[in-house]
């Protein structure tokens, strides 16, 4: 009686199953589409040579002087001593804000150059984070720790808060914040600064723990921002030109004078 033979699975069966799952990773779960979109952001940039910018291009806030920025990887790769010679009347950049992180998991693939680029080229920086409100907040407190080495001379850590989950109350975000922002005092030793839209604040966080923190209050197009809070920075539009960054760029006023910046960094 002869022996029956095991049907072998042809090795470019299993390739393409391999590649039939890169693909549904790629175009149909939110880590993937971060991917492809930072590649081709990435591989446009590079081959790319912007012309000097020397006009801003926005109205700057009447009374204030001192002014800044805040990056993400949709800036892709930044030229930081390009920024840093940037002067367009009376704006200049005077400080930075760059993503590090989002949600339990997410690094922005621009943090480590950007973070090195800024402190090389002497522009005071500090680092934020993208909060997820239905993840859990001490995950999410330990992850941007683990990824931002805070030196002497950075601004205060920032935690970025857009958005509330369906289902979720306002008692139950500003708990969610809280954490964090304790977390991370603890960890720095330096009080985190709370990034929100000025409707936003005014509906979730007025009345609240969260008013205890430094605020970063955006609302664009409009003479300031339309809050009664005591707020530290204001980001006034996203369609800036800046020497040295590729397309539009957010930028901010902080509310004080250069000597109250200083006093801001951690000592």
């Amino acid at each position: 009686m002869s022996r029956s033979r095991k049907r072998r699975v042809k090795p470019h069966f299993w390739m393409l199953a391999v590649l039939l799952l890169l693909f549904i990773f790629l175009l149909f779960t939110n880590p993937g589409r971060y991917f492809m979109s930072w590649v081709f952001e990435k591989t446009v940039s590079e081959h790319s040579s912007p012309e000097k910018i020397t006009r801003i291009g926005i109205p700057l806030p009447e009374e204030y002087s001192v002014f800044g920025i805040d990056v993400s990887r949709y800036q892709n790769n930044i030229e930081w001593n390009r920024v840093a010679d940037f002067k367009s009347g009376r704006f200049t950049v005077e400080f930075v804000f760059m993503k590090a992180t989002e949600g339990t998991s997410m690094k922005d693939p621009q943090f480590s150059s950007n973070w090195k680029g800024a402190f090389q080229n002497g522009i005071p920086r500090g680092a934020y984070h993208f909060f997820r409100a239905g993840l859990d907040a001490e995950k999410q407190a330990n992850h941007f720790c683990r990824n931002v080495k805070m030196q002497t001379g950075d601004l205060p850590p920032v935690l970025d808060v857009e958005e509330i989950p369906a289902g979720m109350n306002k008692s139950e975000l500003v708990n969610a914040v809280k954490v964090w922002l304790q977390i991370v005092e603890r960890y720095y030793r330096i009080k985190p600064i709370v990034y929100t839209g000025a409707n936003f604040y005014e509906q979730y966080f007025r009345g609240t723990i969260v008013e205890k923190y430094p605020l970063w209050v955006a609302h664009y197009y409009q003479n300031r921002p339309a809050t009664f809070a005591d707020w530290k920075y204001w980001q006034f539009s996203d369609k800036a030109s800046i020497d040295g960054i590729s397309g539009p760029v957010d930028v901010n006023v902080f509310s004080g004078s250069a000597a109250q910046l200083e006093s801001m960094r951690k000592k």
